[in-house]
């Protein structure tokens, strides 16, 4: 609603409120002045009935701390009515010496300064007019490790007279004694002492009113006023000049600029916003720059990712109509590009022999992606050369070994098939196990050998092992983008919950089975983002039936 009134306006109106809120307040100081200064009374009363509690709280704790320096050792209640005498007989307080210090055993009188006569006297049963026992509460008091009593006592008055009045006392044991100590002091000061306050009080606030009334007409009226005035027309100015050039900026005038002299804050947001126009201007310019530069990498990334994909082998019915064998192989990055693969190729013309390959570059992003690229030459290559996992990683260990500043590496397991006997053999490179299911009964983790990666030390040596498969048997081979998916918690998918998924999903098909494991892992991760890639190559054996199996060894 302001926001539809002008600056000018809203000031000429503050200043109105202002003068009608000054003559308000004139009023209301009238009428509050006693209201002001009876609480003020009050707070005093209070504050000088703390101040005689803690005064005579201080007297009768320090003086029963020196008198059980002087009772130590003392025993006798003689000598103790004696020292006692002679430390608090002649003790007065108070501009009318009506404050003095007195003891007793329990509610007994033991030695009392003006009531020698008393000494010796239970005054248990003893209560004041208003039917206080003051001497059972004060021994009460002090058993509790000391506290205060109030009640009704006489006091001579102006004319000699004894009358009843409001006495505070405090009582406090003296240490290592059954002697307790009291002394009090009457109330009625603070009254009188209130009501000379208040006198006081009246005179000087109505004095003090008259000068702040003058002096606030004389501030509003010849400095208040036209200071506004002025201070209105230097805010207004200006602010309607920065209008007008910001407009003309957003209208797309780019170099128009505020005008600025001085050195208040509208000229600090008139030389900021020239600074924020020129760094617009700039920032326009970066960015166009920015887009295009954005736009030939993202291409490039496309063009990347689409390159390594191509790269994976996809013709899975120019294998799996192979009646002997079906599988199927599937790699999601986690970035545009990424650094795991896999690859299977036939290593002979009769296509009896095929290799499976699935490997695992540390990193993600480009540097992987090139990594893989390599990695799967070479492997591939290498396999051709030599036709033995072992021999073939060894080979390629050493060449990633040779030129790695970035000291990068890759995890791999390498299989080879014979699809007329079912027997296969391995290498592992430091890959997670796959899991195996004989003739679709439970899903193991295999047992591998432990194994460097390719690419850490170019004098390792890998083992060859040897795995006979029956007609039903299953393989999975995957990286650990599935087993280490992780959620918003971060919490990890795991072993055990891929291995209940593996085996309730064992009787699908390969391509199926896949499908099914990473739907799990993604209604385990919920909608978190990819940590890792994730590739896998499920695997399901159809060879002979009337095949032998071989003993499982490794050499």
């Amino acid at each position: 609603m302001l926001r539809n009134i002008s600056i000018s306006v809203r000031v000429i109106g503050i200043i109105s409120i202002l003068f009608f809120a000054i003559l308000a307040l004139a009023g209301m100081m009238s009428v509050t002045a006693n209201d002001a200064k009876d609480e003020g009374l009050a707070d005093a009363g209070e504050v000088m009935l703390r101040g005689e509690k803690e005064k005579i709280k201080l007297g009768v704790e320090t003086i029963a701390v020196a008198l059980s320096y002087a009772l130590k050792g003392v025993n006798d209640p003689k000598t103790q009515h004696e020292i006692i005498e002679r430390y608090i007989n002649d003790y007065r307080f108070e501009d009318d010496h009506s404050g003095y210090y007195f003891t007793y055993i329990g509610t007994t009188v033991f030695m009392h300064p003006t009531l020698r006569q008393i000494e010796g006297m239970d005054l248990g049963k003893t209560t004041d007019a208003n039917d206080v026992y003051y001497v059972r509460d004060m021994n009460e008091a002090a058993t509790r490790g000391g506290g205060f009593v109030t009640y009704l006592f006489p006091k001579p008055g102006p004319n000699g007279n004894m009358q009843d009045v409001p006495k505070l006392a405090y009582a406090a044991y003296i240490p290592g004694t059954d002697i307790w100590i009291s002394t009090g002091v009457y109330l009625d000061v603070i009254d009188v002492y209130k009501e000379e306050m208040g006198k006081r009080m009246s005179d000087s606030l109505q004095e003090q009113m008259a000068i702040v009334i003058g002096a606030i007409a004389i501030l509003l009226f010849f400095i208040l006023i036209p200071l506004c005035v002025l201070t209105l027309r230097s805010i207004i100015m200006p602010l309607q000049a920065a209008a007008r050039t910001a407009a003309q900026f957003a209208l797309g005038n780019h170099d128009a600029l505020i005008a600025v002299s001085g050195n208040d804050e509208l000229s600090d947001l008139g030389r900021t916003f020239n600074k924020m126009c020129t760094d617009i201007k700039s920032y326009i310019s970066n960015m166009e720059k920015a887009t295009k530069e954005q736009e030939r990498i993202n291409t490039e990334l496309s063009l990347a990712a689409k390159i390594q994909t191509d790269m994976l082998p996809h013709s899975f019915p120019k294998f799996s109509g192979d009646t002997m064998i079906h599988f199927f192989a599937k790699m999601e990055s986690a970035k545009e590009v990424g650094g795991d693969f896999y690859d299977f190729f036939y290593l002979d013309e009769h296509k009896t022999k095929i290799v499976f390959v699935i490997a695992d570059v540390s990193g993600k992003g480009i540097p992987a992606a090139l990594f893989m690229v390599i990695a799967k030459t070479l492997i591939k290559e290498q396999m051709f050369h030599h036709s033995n996992p072992a021999s073939a990683i060894e080979h390629v260990n050493r060449i990633l070994c040779e030129d790695n500043p970035q000291c990068m590496f890759v995890t791999t397991i390498v299989w080879a098939l014979d699809l007329s006997t079912g027997d296969a053999v391995y290498a592992n490179g430091g890959h997670n196990p796959p899991l195996l299911s004989r003739k679709n009964k439970h899903f193991e983790f295999m047992e591998l050998n432990k194994a460097l990666p390719l690419g850490v030390d170019d004098t390792c040596k890998y083992q060859l092992c040897f795995l006979h498969l029956n007609p039903g048997d299953k393989l999975y081979l995957y990286t650990d983008g599935i087993n280490e998916a992780m959620n918003a918690a971060q919490d990890e998918f795991g072993n055990k919950r891929f291995l209940e998924a593996a085996n309730k999903y064992r009787s699908l098909t390969p391509d199926e089975f896949d499908e099914a494991i990473r739907g799990e892992i993604a209604v385990f991760c919920d909608g978190a983002e990819q940590s890792d890639d994730i590739t896998s190559l499920a695997i399901e054996y159809w060879g002979p039936i009337d095949q032998a199996p071989l003993e499982e060894v490794s050499k």
